[in-house]
């Protein structure tokens, strides 16, 4: 009995590293896309519109879809840990 029960409690926190982890590459791709819009506005304001305006173009649209993406993977976990019965703390 008490191996049955110790082989779910690895199978749930098992669970729980995976949910972690898709967390963890959703907030990559979040600061990714962060730092493609802050590079592209960088460019476009010290060099200005020019033919290379088209690289900060498609930086700001990947920058966009990351950050996006990002949140696609982000906040169902967010939703699902707030939904998450906490521990009691022992006083």
């Amino acid at each position: 009995r008490e191996r049955n029960v110790l082989a779910g409690q690895r199978t749930v926190a098992a669970c729980y590293r995976t949910i972690y982890a898709r967390a963890r590459t959703g907030l990559a791709f979040i600061r990714t896309g962060v730092s493609f819009l802050g590079l592209a506005l960088g460019l476009i304001s010290y060099f200005g519109f020019s033919l290379l305006t088209i690289f900060d173009l498609m930086l700001i649209v990947g920058g966009v879809l990351f950050v996006v993406d990002g949140a696609l993977w982000y906040l169902p976990v967010r939703k699902e840990q707030a939904e998450t019965p906490r521990c009691p703390v022992p006083t």
